[in-house]
């Protein structure tokens, strides 16, 4: 079941989601924080639903934030990755 359908995740949350861990992360990045954030939950980036008509004007990349990563909580400014949360059943 899709529990958030667009999470907006930082650099290092991406390549974490994307391939289970990240060679040379941010200092203050932690995946326990990702694993806190979402427990009972199982990430994916860019979901293939994300054609529908609430992505028409969500890019599938924010090239520049400095918001709060949805996935781990870091304000570290950078790129944002769209993601989505699907619950672990």
């Amino acid at each position: 079941m899709l529990i958030d359908p667009c999470l907006w995740v930082c650099v290092d949350c991406a390549a974490f989601i994307a391939n289970g861990e990240v060679e040379d992360p941010d200092p203050e990045w932690s995946e326990d924080n990702l694993f806190w954030n979402w427990p009972n939950a199982f990430l994916v980036l860019n979901p293939e639903n994300s054609d529908g008509p609430e992505y028409e004007d969500n890019p599938d990349v924010i090239e520049f934030s400095n918001s709060e990563c949805e996935g781990c909580g870091s304000y570290l400014a950078g790129t944002r990755y769209r993601a989505a949360a699907f619950e672990i059943e």
